[in-house]
């Protein structure tokens, strides 16, 4: 009995489609039956396995050319105390993108397990932090000022992202799109895209992904 497991995980392993250094694998998944935003019935079907495009790659470039489909608003401030023992990861990048204090990110985060350049930005750092609830963060620090300019987090959960999002940001106005499907893809997908103007927030996940995960989530 032990042997055929043991196969069953070796064959698992081995027979695992290669994914590229800038792609994740998605294991095969059930679709449940579901209909678009435009009104298209999508039946249930059967989704192989995969690997994922890593299509935002460059914080600098995906974060700030968002231009919230020209609203003018002004990001609000977080006002919660850093002290505060209750705070979720969320409440601490709003509290450090208000303050840019380094020793603030170093006191929530600890020490950043791999620091680099940013691409293409040579005066600013990639440090980037495992945290508690097991989600990497990506901070950019500013060389000469210290001063953190931006964030963002894979937010690769093993839950419904979308569902829990929606109801963690429930306060505030979602901008949601369906981007035109890539026909080169040999698997389907359906990306939707979102922005919450006013907390400076934009992610984009899949909607075949019955658990609609958001590869990066961005804070501007």
């Amino acid at each position: 009995m032990m042997a055929f497991i043991f196969l069953i995980l070796f064959s698992s392993l081995v027979f695992a489609e290669p994914c590229s250094p800038h792609e994740i694998y998605v294991r095969d998944q059930w679709i449940k039956a579901y209909i678009k935003s435009d009104g298209t019935k999508v039946s249930a079907h059967s989704r192989n396995a995969h690997c994922r495009d890593l299509t935002h790659f460059n914080y600098f470039q995906d974060s700030t050319k968002q231009t919230f489909k020209g609203i003018k608003t002004t990001i609000k401030k977080w006002t919660v105390a850093p002290t505060e023992k209750s705070m979720d990861i969320f409440e601490k990048i709003f509290h450090l993108r208000t303050t840019q204090n380094i020793k603030d990110l170093n006191s929530f985060f600890g020490t950043p397990k791999e620091i680099k350049d940013a691409y293409n930005e040579p005066l600013v750092a990639e440090q980037i932090f495992d945290t508690k609830e097991g989600l990497p963060l990506h901070a950019f620090v500013n060389k000469q000022s210290q001063k953190v300019v931006g964030f963002f987090l894979t937010y690769w959960v093993n839950f419904d992202a979308y569902a829990y999002l929606k109801k963690r940001f429930k306060n505030y106005k979602w901008i949601e799109t369906e981007l035109p499907a890539r026909t080169h893809l040999d698997y389907a997908e359906e990306i939707h895209k979102v922005e919450i103007p006013e907390l400076g927030i934009n992610f984009e996940y899949d909607n075949q992904d019955p658990l609609r995960r958001p590869m990066w989530i961005f804070f501007k």
